[in-house]
């Protein structure tokens, strides 16, 4: 009787056996684009901002599906059409430069 047991039970050997760590669940990683984005990506082009971002034309037409994807990815899009509109304001200041 007992055999299947395992004896560090029993003996109390190894304490990492009988403690628990809680998991910690985040928000996901994971975004969906506002229709302003998708406007501004049409507005810029795919090619122009796949170019300038380093971000695929896949993840740009998923995008541009509303599907998810990653926060990071979206965010390095966004800060694009910030330059896009610093470079607009710049040019409008100093037209012929």
């Amino acid at each position: 009787m007992g055999k299947e047991t395992d004896r560090r039970w029993e003996q109390g050997e190894d304490s990492s056996l009988v403690e628990f760590t809680s998991l910690e669940y985040r928000p996901s990683k994971q975004v969906v684009a506002g229709e302003d984005i998708k406007r501004e990506i049409l507005k810029n082009g795919i090619r122009k901002l796949e170019r300038e971002t380093g971000v695929s034309h896949h993840t740009i037409d998923k995008i541009l599906k509303g599907e998810r994807v990653r926060r990071k990815t979206l965010a390095k899009i966004v800060k694009q059409f910030q330059r896009y509109r610093e470079t607009d304001k710049a040019e409008a200041v100093n037209p012929g430069r």
